[in-house]
């Protein structure tokens, strides 16, 4: 009864956004969320309905299932209410004031894929992981961005050959989830940009990058996380293509998808711990801030006891939960601040959040804007990671748009010095 009340509130949720869809505009990072929130609390429930022997995906309170139910409910009608009001902000024409290049990208990504492998050559010291922290997590949106403006450039071929290359490199660092989230990401950035991108081309995507992630499942089946991550990139490519040639059981796959769906158990923990302990308050959201200052500004971070590195760590550890393996979720660690209450509460208010980001990014997209919504669309889609994935993709989107703006200007620079010198030799001396 209580699990059937609750798919009733999320397509409820789904319905009112469907209805509204088309004066919502082409900022959809609130639609976005609303995917991942059912992806990872409405999805296990139907695998656990339609496979029961074989799913892992059991609740462990059904009230929590209700409560999270409600409050995707209202998070999608406080966004379409507002979404719908709110009037789009103006854009400029094509990119707008910087002037963005896929060159330019690719450039920088090579720049920062070797100043992280220096880096983590150092690991050791502070010094070596800020750089390769940081240069890290600018890997992920400036490669996205360089496929999004290579398509842009060159159409479907562009699109078929960037989102390719994107895979491989990805598949090659062995980066599960960024595989499918820079897909997903691309996706997004080209339909904002009113680039026409056909339904074969999407599945293109879709299936390159299923066939890269189930490559590296198997591949860490085969031969541990540790040589795909860290490893020489020959032992890297020897294990995908082990992963290639001894691909993972269907029953072992299914599993694997269910376990990575289920954003419920750990959440059902915890509200069974809150019945006879307090709630955190805003210790987990003041770690996530804390973890957002760069390691350059404060290089004593890393020397912190793990619990006060982690927002799923700190909870845990505050609880006293039991600590086994299972996925966390952005509404699992907002129930922690002070219940359910406020955690529907919260669902309200971020739906109102979510409407004036997306109509404040506008119809025409400038560059700077494009930055933030890439950066932004991927703190969103690492749903498991919690709050602190959108603060980081917000300090990654202002370093980047920071990085771009100084390109900018000393190409202006350049241009201007270089006019003045055209000038001064062709001025003709007065007689």
């Amino acid at each position: 009864m209580i699990i059937g009340l609750g798919m009733l509130f999320q397509a409820f949720a789904v319905f009112i956004m469907a209805m509204n869809w088309s004066r919502l505009g082409r900022a959809r990072l609130g639609p976005l969320f609303l995917a991942l929130m059912i992806m990872y609390h409405g999805v296990p429930e139907w695998i656990a309905l339609l496979f029961p022997p074989r799913s892992t995906a059991d609740i462990l309170n059904s009230s929590w299932f209700l409560i999270a139910s409600v409050a995707i409910a209202l998070f999608s009608s406080t966004y379409v209410a507002l979404a719908r009001r709110l009037p789009v902000a103006p854009g400029t024409e094509g990119i707008g004031s910087l002037e963005l290049a896929w060159r330019h990208f690719v450039l920088l990504f090579g720049i920062l894929f070797v100043w992280s492998v220096l880096g983590s050559a150092q690991e050791s010291n502070a010094s070596g992981y800020w750089q390769s922290g940081l240069s890290g997590q600018l890997l992920l949106p400036t490669l996205v961005l360089a496929t999004t403006l290579f398509a842009r450039r060159f159409g479907r071929i562009g699109f078929v050959t960037g989102i390719s290359l994107q895979t491989v490199l990805l598949a090659l660092l062995g980066q599960r989830t960024q595989v499918a989230i820079a897909a997903v990401v691309v996706v997004l950035l080209l339909y904002w940009l009113r680039v026409g991108i056909r339904i074969r081309d999407i599945a293109f995507a879709a299936i390159v990058a299923m066939v890269a992630f189930l490559a590296i499942s198997s591949a860490r089946s085969i031969v541990g996380r540790e040589i795909l991550v860290n490893g020489p990139t020959p032992e890297r490519i020897e294990s995908l293509v082990s992963g290639v040639r001894q691909p993972l059981s269907p029953e072992v796959l299914a599993e694997e998808v269910t376990f990575r769906l289920n954003g419920n158990y750990f959440a059902g923990l915890i509200l069974d711990r809150l019945e006879v302990v307090d709630p955190l308050g805003l210790e987990p959201l003041r770690v996530a801030f804390s973890l957002s200052i760069p390691a350059a500004v404060w290089p004593d971070k890393y020397q912190l006891p793990e619990y006060l590195r982690n927002e799923e760590a700190l909870v845990i550890n505050r609880l006293n939960l039991v600590d086994i393996d299972h996925r966390s979720s952005l509404l699992a660690i907002a129930l922690t601040y002070g219940g359910p209450i406020l955690l529907i509460l919260l669902s309200a208010c971020t739906g109102l959040g979510f409407a004036f980001m997306d109509r404040r990014l506008g119809e025409r997209p400038s560059g700077s804007r494009l930055i933030l919504y890439a950066c932004l669309a991927i703190g969103v889609l690492n749903y498991e990671s919690g709050m602190i994935s959108w603060l980081i993709g917000l300090r990654s989107g202002l370093i980047l748009v920071a990085l771009m703006a100084s390109v900018g200007w000393i190409r202006a620079a350049a241009v201007r010095s270089r006019g003045a010198d055209s000038r001064s030799r062709t001025r003709v001396p007065a007689s």
